[in-house]
């Protein structure tokens, strides 16, 4: 039975990080520390949004995943500024973006370069949002034969993955200078509808194996995700605070629990679609550093990493495991799979 092996990166803003060092461990443990696998050898399909977007591309393009790495570490602080990050508290940033989406740009342009998206040796899948015409805007880096055509193949990936991290209120929304972007069309991040692109991935599997049913496709292929979260928010919301927060007062929260809310919402659905066998997620409470998306100090990017690497050795070890399993092509899933249709 012939493996479709999906990776799926969430967003989160500087917890990128996170997934970042869990993709650096699983190439590695797919190869080996000095010589580890080429993502492009690991999966058929990569999708990530928002930040996921960043460390998808890197991948997909063959880069090392030190450099995704090396980017929140260098260049976090770039794209969110400490002082900047205090000031989006005070009166101004309620009335127009909380951070530069030029320096962002300038980022993201300097770590992908002259990139385009026919570059990438697997198939990359990056979300955004038009906000013009109301639309999902799912930008790939191939055809097929239900789309012979795809203009987003000759787009700038730092273009593409700009759109996909223009959070509302954090950024300014992206508009494309490239016309096959679709010029003048604003785009917003992906986030904000898959900010867990586990489920689109296995969406956009149906559509490209053939089969008119994932129940059909099964007895040719099996589907198997691995899906690397950036964090799971534990700062609660009490019970004062939102009986009483007016327009103002939700903003911020509201799309801390869009993007939450998504990532939850498909994990639950891949987990009942797909079995155990074929399904790992890699998730990590945040204890220990903050969660909000832009604080880039120092020492919150070193807490971050810290977290993603002590759960490597607890409950990450089993999931290693698990993953490089399911991502053999020599070792087939349990019947169970089978069963399970």
């Amino acid at each position: 039975m012939e493996k479709f092996r999906i990776l799926a990166l969430d967003g989160g803003g500087i917890r990128g990080i996170i997934s970042a060092i869990w993709l650096q461990c699983i190439l590695e443990r797919l190869g080996t520390p000095e010589n580890p696998a080429k993502p492009a050898d690991c999966f058929d399909l990569i999708v990530g949004s928002s930040t996921g977007a960043i460390t998808a591309a890197t991948a997909a393009l063959g880069r090392n995943l030190s450099d995704a790495i090396a980017l929140y570490q260098s260049s976090g602080a770039r794209i969110f500024p400490p002082a900047f990050r205090q000031a989006r508290r005070l009166g101004p940033a309620l009335f127009r973006p909380a951070y530069s989406s030029l320096r962002l740009g300038r980022v993201l342009a300097e770590h992908f370069g002259e990139a385009t998206m026919s570059s990438a040796q697997t198939r990359l899948l990056i979300p955004a949002y038009r906000t013009f015409d109301r639309s999902i805007a799912l930008m790939r880096s191939y055809t097929d034969f239900q789309a012979p055509s795809s203009p987003e193949q000759d787009g700038s990936v730092w273009e593409v993955c700009k759109a996909s991290c223009s959070a509302p209120t954090y950024f300014a929304a992206h508009v494309p200078r490239s016309y096959t972007l679709g010029q003048s069309r604003a785009m917003i991040d992906g986030g904000m509808f898959a900010n867990n692109p586990a489920l689109l991935g296995i969406a956009e599997a149906v559509r490209l194996l053939p089969g008119k049913s994932l129940l059909e496709i099964s007895k040719t292929h099996d589907i198997v995700v691995v899906s690397l979260g950036t964090g799971q928010l534990l700062r609660p919301l009490s019970n004062a605070k939102v009986q009483s927060w007016g327009m103002l007062g939700w903003v911020r929260p509201s799309i801390d629990i869009l993007m939450d809310g998504s990532s939850q919402i498909s994990d639950f659905c891949s987990q009942q679609i797909l079995p155990d066998e074929g399904y790992v997620r890699m998730q990590v409470e945040l204890k220990g550093a903050n969660d909000d998306l832009d604080d880039a100090s120092e020492r919150n990017v070193v807490n971050l990493a810290n977290l993603a690497h002590a759960h490597l050795e607890k409950e990450g070890k089993h999931q290693l495991n698990r993953i490089v399993t399911m991502l053999s092509p020599d070792i087939p899933l349990q019947p169970a799979w089978r069963n399970h249709m």
